[in-house]
């Protein structure tokens, strides 16, 4: 069925249909067979919606009579069935208007009476007048036909899917933080109850909305949800055109844009417009009628929650953690074609801030042999790194403190990997950070921690020296956990930007380290790694506060494919020129010294 005819029937639940748009419908209704069918699950949704979910308004036993009925003049009422007038359009009702009518009511009111006779037409053509018989002969209780499943329409659920959930971001819905392989349909009115993280669904309409705990959200139909309480931001691509939330100060339809919602504890109800437009429908108070109001991109619209005073407000797009992040890739220096890309990290492009400069959401970046993205998030504010501008040489980059980190989400890695990181490190503070442990203290400031295990590991040590390994957990009858793969360098690192590219070979047991275009270590006895898909730490260890990176990152590469020497060093002088790191070139062949590295001390800890 032709988006148009999606629309149409949407616009005639939501009671937005004008006069000929209705009658763009009846003919639809009466030609279209697959059309008629849509009509009625529609209806179903709406059937069911009205004892569910309180602010849609069900259909009233004289509508649904009223759609038994079939008036050739589409005006009056039917004796044989009791109709004397058609009932006021839902969405008038369940705004708390005022009642008194006047001739747009009137012409609302007309308008339903066609629309309501014409789909009585097709309820007749396809034979399902036994529908829901008992409301339609004015007996019954409609609560309990709907609980008994008296009223449905054969291969109609009353609970149809509405949304998917489409990424977890370290949230507490259902068992597993990251995976949304399970409980991943969400249902019309299904209640969802989120205490932290970022859950992001994905609606049938095309609809994508980011809910940011704690928040509570109930789907009601493909084109719309509740909001109880929390923040949610939201983008509608044109499939999606009327997307609403409802709140108890009103609703918000869309009109194919991105905004974002808030409904606070004291009862306050925010609208944040990012782009496009979005009407405010605020609901009635006591003591004054309240008109639709339009905003636009950039504008916002607040009702308080003590005294019920709304007000016009500028749009704050930082305070939400939103589903699409901004930026594009193409216009980027793309690194060279040297290995599969797993994940493109560059403070350049596509990094979200909320309003203290903080970074919430790090994209990644497409490119050559990575389509997809993987992005980096972190929902905790007080761990967020700071975004600089000018960090590194005059390029921005992301600043951790220790005690602050990015996590993936979850990204397929093989047995075969390598990484590489644009950084400058903090040595006076990693130092202070690693001298106030007690205990594993050889685990550094981490870079970069690809979550296993087995996984492999890049950290500065407290003195300064690059370090990469593989860290194995704890191994069949050990005692203690295990580091392998050792590769340092001979002396500490300075205080100016480095890259540094570690590549992992499974498959040869070899593990090579470089820095600054320099092949520092190299080892002959790395083991086994094995194929992954898990949520993967920039700035920070995977699970201990305190062992994070101290200094600045700019840009992470990770590659699903262990880089050879060739390809390795290319990588670096690429990184290098663009970041004015001086002295890196590409080694000639067999002009690299290597050391070798000691595994670590009996006894250590991961």
């Amino acid at each position: 069925m032709d988006r148009k005819t999606i629309q149409l029937l949407n616009d005639l639940i939501e009671s937005r249909l004008d006069q000929e748009q209705a009658k763009q419908l009846s003919e639809l209704l009466r030609d279209k067979p697959e059309a008629a069918r849509a009509y009625l699950r529609l209806l179903g949704i709406h059937l069911q919606m009205a004892e569910s979910v309180a602010p849609v308004r069900p259909f009233s036993l004289e509508e649904l009579k009223a759609m038994r009925a079939v008036d050739a003049t589409f005006g009056g009422g039917d004796p044989d069935t009791g109709v004397e007038a058609a009932p006021a359009a839902p969405a008038e009702a369940s705004r708390g208007r005022s009642a008194a009518a006047d001739p747009s009511d009137l012409r609302r009111s007309q308008l339903w009476t066609l629309v309501l006779s014409l789909a009585a037409v097709v309820l007749l053509a396809v034979g399902v007048m036994n529908w829901g018989g008992a409301l339609l002969d004015g007996g019954g209780d409609p609560k309990e036909a709907i609980a008994q499943g008296s009223v449905g329409v054969p291969g109609v659920e009353l609970n149809p899917v509405v949304a998917r959930i489409t990424k977890k971001i370290d949230c507490d819905w259902e068992d597993d933080r990251w995976s949304v392989a399970t409980s991943a349909e969400i249902t019309a009115g299904q209640r969802i109850n989120l205490s932290r993280g970022l859950l992001v669904l994905e609606f049938t309409s095309g609809a994508v909305v980011a809910l940011n705990g704690p928040a509570t959200l109930i789907p009601t139909s493909p084109l719309g949800a509740q909001l109880l309480d929390g923040t949610l931001s939201a983008n509608v691509p044109p499939s999606g055109r009327g997307f609403k939330i409802e709140t108890h100060a009103g609703q918000f339809i869309d009109l194919g844009t991105e905004f974002g919602m808030v409904v606070g504890d004291d009862g306050a109800v925010e609208t944040h417009v990012f782009k496009g437009k979005v009407i405010a429908e605020p609901s009635g108070l006591a003591n004054r009628r309240t008109e639709p109001v339009t905003l636009e991109g950039g504008a916002g619209w607040t009702r308080s929650g003590m005294n019920g005073v709304d007000s016009m407000i500028k749009a704050r797009p930082e305070r939400f953690l939103r589903p699409i992040i901004d930026g594009e890739s193409e216009g980027l220096n793309q690194p060279p074609d040297v290995g599969k890309v797993g994940v493109w990290f560059n403070a350049e492009s596509r990094v979200q801030q909320d309003q203290r400069g903080r970074v919430s959401a790090w994209g990644d970046s497409q490119c050559a042999g990575n389509p997809t993205s993987e992005d980096a998030w972190q929902v905790l504010g007080n761990k967020r790194p700071r975004y600089v501008a000018d960090a590194m040489n005059g390029r921005p980059a992301l600043r951790f403190n220790g005690y602050q980190s990015l996590v993936t989400e979850p990204m397929p890695l093989g047995a075969n990997q390598s990484s590489a990181v644009v950084f400058r490190v903090n040595r006076e503070a990693a130092s202070r950070l690693v001298r106030r442990r007690r205990d594993y203290k050889h685990l550094g400031v981490q870079l970069l921690n690809l979550n296993g295990p087995p996984h492999t590991v890049v950290q500065i040590n407290g003195d300064a020296r690059l370090e990469a390994r593989v860290h194995l957990a704890w191994l069949r009858n050990t005692k203690i956990p295990e580091d392998t793969g050792l590769l340092r360098s001979a002396t500490p690192v300075s205080d100016g930007p480095h890259v540094a590219v570690y590549s992992y070979n499974s498959d040869q047991s070899t593990a090579t380290l470089y820095l600054d275009g320099e092949l520092i270590s190299e080892s002959a006895d790395a083991p086994v790694v094995n194929s992954t898909t898990s949520p993967r730490y920039i700035g920070s260890h995977f699970d201990r506060d305190g062992f994070g990176f101290t200094g600045d990152i700019a840009e992470v590469l990770v590659y699903d494919s262990a880089l050879s020497h060739d390809q390795s060093a290319r990588l670096s002088a690429w990184m290098a020129e663009k970041y004015g790191i001086p002295g890196v070139e590409q080694p000639a062949a067999g002009q690299t010294e290597v050391q070798q590295e000691s595994p670590p001390e009996e006894g250590s800890q991961e």
